[in-house]
C-alpha cells in the first residue's frame, strides 16, 4: 500500500494520527492478508505443494507435516511483490 507519496497517490487531504488509524485500517489488514495469500503461493510453487497446507507465521512460511519453512525474504529473493486486489477484497 502507497501512502503519502503525491507523485504516485491522489491527493488524500494528508495524514492525520486521529484520522488515518481508522481510516485505513481495515485497508491494511485487506492488503497484509493477500500478501500473506502471496507468499503462501510462492512456497506451495517452490515446494510444488498445495497450499492449503501450508502456514504463515512470525516471518515464514511452514508446511506442518514436514517441518519445512522458509522465511518470507528467501521466498521473495529481494524482489518487490506487487500484485491487484480483487474487487471482493477492497
Amino acid at each position: 500500500m502507497v501512502m503519502g507519496d503525491t507523485q504516485l497517490t491522489p491527493f488524500d487531504m494528508g495524514t492525520f494520527g486521529s484520522r488515518t488509524t481508522p481510516t485505513m485500517n481495515l485497508q491494511l489488514r485487506k492488503v497484509a492478508a493477500a500478501a500473506c495469500d502471496i507468499l503462501i503461493d510462492l512456497a506451495a510453487a517452490q515446494w510444488k505443494i498445495d497450499r492449503q497446507r501450508l502456514v504463515a507465521d512470525n516471518g515464514m512460511v511452514t508446511d506442518p507435516q514436514t517441518k519445512r519453512s522458509l522465511e518470507y525474504s528467501a521466498l521473495t529473493k529481494g524482489t518487490q511483490l506487487t500484485a491487484s486486489l480483487p474487487p471482493k477484497i477492497r
